[in-house]
């Protein structure tokens, strides 16, 4: 049994059977046998890497789930240095010092002799009313099709890094969506989730894209830039409805 089952199923498991966190799964049934994924994900707020861990444990993968956390999380007392052992990565959100980090990663990763699940962050940050004014102006000036408006702009150098540096040992990309209860802002932080003085209802779309060969071809970096932009845009489209009716069921892109 592994580290990541050992120290992770029990945790999550009294994380959702106490109630403190529920999780609706909504979109694309995935696959029943594992395969190599990558997982791009809107960021919500601090708390999105616990609904990670329990997302990964509803399809039996917490053992081969990893992701890219700021470095701060490893000051969580208990939780910070149980995902150190797991194996996930640690940056500083800086792509020239975590470069060489991120390789390293992929570079065990790879040698895994089962499939991995890599969930990535691909705006950079969690989104916010500033940072949200700053995507907006970023569209503006490069002369995107598409205006952000629940979403930021996704940071195109780490996906295509991540796609190409893992290529061989992934077959597809999640989409994932998530939102909390009634579209709130979340008034608690990790901590007071873990502990158990707050509860709450986490909704996750999902759309499974299988990786294109295309993306490893000539005009692969452009192909993936693109579609990235535009997977980011219907999720903003999505999250529109889900703030309008407060489910993503009947949405329609």
């Amino acid at each position: 049994v592994s580290t990541q089952s050992t120290w992770g199923n029990p945790a999550v498991w009294a994380l959702e059977k106490s109630g403190r966190l529920r999780i609706r799964l909504y979109g694309d049934r995935l696959p029943t046998r594992a395969e190599g994924a990558i997982i791009i994900s809107n960021h919500y707020d601090e708390v999105d890497w616990v609904t990670t861990l329990l997302f990964a444990y509803k399809h039996h993968q917490l053992t081969n789930i990893k992701m890219f956390l700021k470095e701060f999380v490893l000051l969580v007392p208990f939780i910070g240095y149980g995902l150190y052992l797991l194996g996930w990565v640690f940056v500083r959100r800086n792509w020239f010092e975590d470069q060489k980090r991120i390789a390293s990663c992929f570079k065990v990763l790879k040698e895994l002799k089962r499939p991995i699940w890599l969930w990535i962050n691909v705006e950079g940050t969690r989104h916010s009313a500033a940072k949200l004014q700053e995507a907006q102006a970023f569209s503006r000036e490069r002369g995107l099709e598409w205006m952000p408006k629940n979403v930021l702009v996704p940071r195109t150098k780490g996906f295509i890094a991540t796609v190409q540096g893992l290529q061989g040992n992934v077959t597809a990309i999640y989409d994932v969506t998530m939102r909390y209860d009634n579209d709130t802002p979340i008034p608690f932080n990790a901590l007071q989730m873990v502990g158990g003085s707050v509860c709450t209802t986490v909704h996750v779309y999902v759309k499974r894209h299988p990786i294109p060969p295309e993306f490893y071809g000539k005009n692969g970096e452009e192909l993936m830039k693109n579609w990235l932009l535009k997977t980011f845009e219907r999720k903003d489209h999505l999250i529109e409805h889900f703030k309008n009716v407060g489910t993503f069921d009947g949405f329609r892109s």
